[in-house]
């Protein structure tokens, strides 16, 4: 009766290729589950590159000729945007505030699309592609730019106020073999227009569209000359709530002549409006996956149940020959475990080959080495979830069985 147990899993090969598909099965759907969780929030490990925090967003709109309110005095362009720096002053020079920008959709949280190309005069350097957020030099203090290359705040607005660009680290230029940092002062065309050079400023921390999605592309904070935009305000530490009365009360910072503020929001709100899709497709993948860790134990406490009550008589004589309660016990753990890991190999096998490429080229990570390591690493997490799952299973059922007297175990035998 003491037969090796690789010996005594092969006699029992049917029993054993019936439960290492279940396994597959099993293993796949955790590794599934983890993997998907782990796409969703992986972001809220990496810089955001800004700082949101006490930051308000303001649109800009003008009355029209043929409202009763419009002034004629202010009907050409120049008077409008003279309205407009009006407010831009007026509200700088408030004491709840401390600093303002103009922009277009340059602000977190929005889902900005707008990308577009550098690329490098007179070099055979790939394209750089980024995400374009216009802006006034104030952008850096207001969302809170930090450099790469250790400039300065003041530095870098004036740099945007020379009307050079800033450029973040871009994982995809990085996988080219080329490091971003290395075009700081080069001259670069935007898109297909050659007839305007601007000049890298400096590199900056990718600015992501929100707290949980990956940088999909560089950053490419480029100077508003148009003097006219959205306006953002950053105000001091502890002073959002005066900021919003003092707005609602004080028609001075909300309207000049022709042009007002409207719809004040806090980057707050925005960021909770943002994610709040995204939040509950976490959640509920959460859940999903506890169900069926859940299922999945309880399926496997049946089934090695089984299993073991099938084997009460085998136990008995193992005692009886003067097997101790540990080596009953490691022999059936290890029966599991073994199993698991048949299942795990063969499940790795076809996901690695079929599955995972495909993945990965979905999310434009295909080419990450980063991404290759952390999926390997959520196997190796969904392989001890499981395995843990099948001691957990097996430790009740063993005992139950241990603790049988041998004399009533082998009475049937």
């Amino acid at each position: 009766m003491k037969r090796k147990l690789i010996k005594q899993m092969c006699r029992e090969w049917r029993d054993n290729i019936w439960l290492i598909l279940s396994l597959m099965v099993v293993f796949t759907v955790v590794w599934g589950g983890l993997w998907f969780i782990h796409a969703e929030v992986y972001g809220l490990f990496l810089p955001k590159g800004f700082d949101c925090t006490d930051v308000y967003s303001l649109n800009v709109r003008m009355i029209e000729e043929s409202s009763p309110y419009y002034e004629e005095e202010g009907k050409d362009g120049e008077s409008m945007r003279g309205d407009f720096e009006v407010l831009l002053r007026r509200l700088r020079e408030h004491p709840t505030v401390e600093a303002v920008m103009y922009h277009w959709g340059a602000l977190p949280y929005n889902y900005n699309f707008m990308g577009n190309n550098l690329t490098v005069a007179d070099d055979t350097i790939p394209k750089y592609y980024g995400n374009m957020r216009e802006a006034s030099p104030e952008i850096v203090d207001v969302i809170k730019l930090k450099s790469l290359t250790g400039s300065t705040p003041a530095q870098l607005k004036e740099m945007l106020r020379r009307g050079e660009l800033l450029i973040s680290d871009n994982e995809d230029f990085e996988e080219k073999g080329y490091d971003p940092i290395s075009l700081k002062g080069r001259k670069v065309f935007i898109g297909s227009d050659t007839a305007k050079l601007y000049r890298i400023g400096d590199v900056i921390e990718n600015v992501r569209r929100n707290d949980y999605e990956p940088a999909w592309a560089g950053t490419i904070i480029k100077p508003d000359d148009s003097s006219w935009g959205q306006v953002a305000v950053r105000v001091k530490p502890g002073m959002g709530k005066k900021f919003e009365e003092a707005f609602k009360d004080n028609k001075e910072l909300r309207i000049s002549r022709n042009v007002f503020l409207t719809e004040l929001e806090s980057m707050s709100d925005m960021r909770e409006a943002n994610q709040r899709s995204i939040e509950i497709n976490i959640r509920q993948l959460i859940v999903l996956v506890s169900f069926v860790l859940l299922t999945i134990f309880l399926g496997l406490l049946g089934t090695f149940w089984f299993r073991i009550q099938q084997r009460v008589g085998e136990i008995a004589i193992r005692k009886i020959c003067g097997a101790t309660r540990r080596n009953i016990l490691g022999r059936v753990l290890s029966e599991g475990l073994l199993l698991l890991l048949i299942a795990a190999v063969i499940s790795s096998v076809i996901l690695w080959i079929f599955v995972i490429p495909g993945l990965l080229e979905k999310i434009g990570a295909s080419e990450s080495s980063e991404w290759w390591i952390k999926t390997l690493w959520i196997e190796l997490i969904a392989l001890g979830l499981v395995a843990a799952g099948i001691v957990l299973s097996l430790l009740y059922p063993a005992f139950r069985a241990m603790n049988i007297e041998p004399a009533l175990a082998v009475k049937s035998e």
